[in-house]
């Protein structure tokens, strides 16, 4: 074949894809397909698909919100999980950064001032920290 030719060439294909219980007999659903080089997909399911649908969605006893209470239970333990592992995490990381920040300031000092600056340095926080804690007290 030529390339022309080609892209007329056309492949039909019937799948049978589903076997359905209607409500008096079994009814074979088959997938028509057309595969073609100029088109990119194109197929039909013949049957009555809308019937089967609305009587999956409408005649169904199985869909109920309380089959979904389950799912949605489970949802909302992993989603709460999920917020206090994170704020566990950053309680944590903020403390090391503390930790460290207070270690660096105090090395600092310590080169720069001498031993008797570390505990000045200490007095003016425990006083800050005193104010602070009075103030939130009294008003």
């Amino acid at each position: 074949m030529k390339g022309s030719e080609k892209n007329n060439e056309t492949l039909i294909a019937l799948t049978p894809i589903l076997l359905v219980k209607d409500k008096r007999h079994y009814k074979l659903q088959i997938l028509f397909v057309v595969f073609s080089s100029g088109w990119s997909f194109v197929s039909a399911v013949l049957g009555q698909m809308t019937y089967l649908v609305a009587s999956l969605t409408l005649d169904s006893t199985s869909i109920s919100p309380e089959g979904f209470l389950l799912p949605i239970l489970l949802l909302v333990v992993i989603i709460v999980t999920i917020a206090i592992v994170a704020v566990i995490l950053v309680v944590v990381v903020v403390a090391i950064v503390g930790v460290v920040i207070v270690v660096v300031i105090i090395g600092i000092v310590a080169v720069v001032g001498g031993v008797s600056f570390i505990l000045e340095l200490s007095f003016v926080i425990i006083g800050v920290l005193y104010r602070i804690v009075f103030y939130y007290l009294l008003h």
